[in-house]
């Protein structure tokens, strides 16, 4: 199982981590950004935390579970 984080729109610049781990930084706000992030959630019931440098825009954010892998994401 993959879980992933997609961000559907996120504003230029912004830096993102998930519970202490870094995950990518924005280059472009109009991308679709996609991490692989199920090695560094947290057991059930413990509080996950996303952090980033800067406010996170545009049209979504959403943390799929799948049993499909992770399409390639844009990083810097």
């Amino acid at each position: 199982m993959h879980h992933l984080l997609v961000f559907d729109g996120i504003r230029m610049g912004a830096m993102l981590a998930l519970n202490g781990h870094p995950l990518g930084n924005a280059t472009d706000q109009f991308l679709r950004y996609v991490f692989e992030v199920g090695p560094l959630l947290r057991p059930a019931g413990e509080q996950n935390v996303l952090a980033r440098g800067q406010q996170i825009g545009g049209s979504g954010l959403a943390l799929i579970h799948t049993s499909e892998p992770p399409r390639p994401h844009h990083t810097s």
